[in-house]
């Protein structure tokens, strides 16, 4: 049987082919979803999305005070056109799977191409509400999961604040919750006690999406590995 292809989409602080920071490296994205997604072909989106701190002046002289700012303003929209000639010649219906500033990528490729994809799992997702709402209210055909984590300090405080525009504005990765009550979509928090405890009981899954060893977390949702069969079970439709 021919396997769905999957458009995997790695965030912020990313460069290709970086030994330290290249989404293929061990324990990277591209290392681990592959391991996850067993039932999909995968398709790697490698996008330079700005290394911290190394990037500044480079940052600076794209007009941006910061490289986050630079990666959400500047190369996520450059890495939409990149992967929509990716996904051009490739026979749908095809699925994404993305996180942090990859759910920014993964929400605007919709938008050229709403035709070609089916379901979307956004995980940890540094996209704004503000934005991620008017895109899957616009596209009810395509399914979206969004795994969130109430306590990813990194998309309460990079996300929420350093994007252009000014003041604090919600990321999704925190969770949408009652902000948008749609029919196709479907959202986990993580470390929601409710849920964990739905999950445990129902399923017999361990989720959490909260590191008690780390405060840098923005990744266990899919390094904790008793979150895997609720992430594939997600991008299955089996929930």
């Amino acid at each position: 049987m021919t396997k769905r292809p999957l458009l995997m989409i790695h965030g912020y602080n990313h460069r290709p082919d970086h030994p330290k920071h290249g989404p293929h490296r061990p324990g990277g994205n591209f290392d681990i979803w592959p391991q996850i997604f067993t039932d999909h072909a995968p398709l790697f989106l490698e996008w330079d999305s700005a290394l911290q701190g190394r990037d500044l002046w480079r940052a600076m002289r794209n007009g941006c005070w910061n490289t986050y700012n630079f990666a959400y303003s500047r190369l996520a929209p450059a890495a939409v056109e990149q992967a929509n000639d990716m996904v051009a010649p490739v026979d749908g219906p095809i699925d994404i799977v993305a996180h942090s500033l990859g759910t920014r990528v993964a929400l605007l490729l919709l938008t050229l191409r709403p035709h070609k994809f089916d379901r979307v799992l956004l995980m940890n997702g540094a996209e704004t509400v503000y934005i991620a709402n008017r895109i899957i209210r616009n596209y009810p055909d395509i399914r979206f999961k969004n795994v969130a984590v109430r306590t990813d300090d990194v998309v309460a405080g990079l996300g929420a604040w350093f994007e252009p525009r000014p003041g604090r504005h919600p990321c999704i990765g925190n969770g949408i919750g009652g902000r948008l009550p749609l029919d196709n979509l479907n959202e986990v928090i993580l470390d929601d006690p409710v849920q964990k405890d739905y999950y445990h009981r129902n399923y017999g899954w361990r989720i959490d999406g909260d590191n008690p060893d780390s405060r840098g977390d923005h990744s266990y949702s899919f390094l904790n590995k008793n979150n895997w069969p609720l992430l594939r079970a997600l991008l299955a439709d089996d929930l």
